[in-house]
């Protein structure tokens, strides 16, 4: 790439960034407040504005009394894996030379 194309890339790619974060500014921002109506007519009318009732939550939540009861405690306990089988014996064949290298082996196999 030449170094104008890689100008002009990041140049729009910060362009791309303001541009949501911009949007991202519009949509979140708060609502315009309520508009004031003006009653005509009635003299000397006080100017009041027009807002949604405010609900106050309770200060503290009443709840029925709870009754809990525990389950019984298990005694016996219960085996999750059998138990292991004993070791069994081991049968080597004699000691004989290494193929590559210097020293000896002996290969042990269970007995059947």
């Amino acid at each position: 790439m030449t170094k104008a194309s890689v100008i002009a890339l990041t140049a729009s790619v910060w362009a791309l960034g303001a541009a949501a974060a911009l949007a991202l500014a519009f949509v979140t921002r708060p609502p315009a407040p309520a508009p004031i109506h003006v009653v005509s007519g009635v003299p000397n009318a006080v100017l009041v504005p027009l807002t949604p009732a405010t609900v106050e939550p309770p200060a503290a939540m009443v709840l029925p009394p709870l009754h809990i009861q525990a389950a019984p405690i298990q005694t016996k306990v219960q085996r999750v894996a059998p138990r292991p089988e004993p070791p069994r014996p081991l049968v080597c064949s004699s000691w004989r030379a290494l193929e590559q290298g210097v020293g000896s082996v002996q290969i042990c196999e269970p007995a059947h």
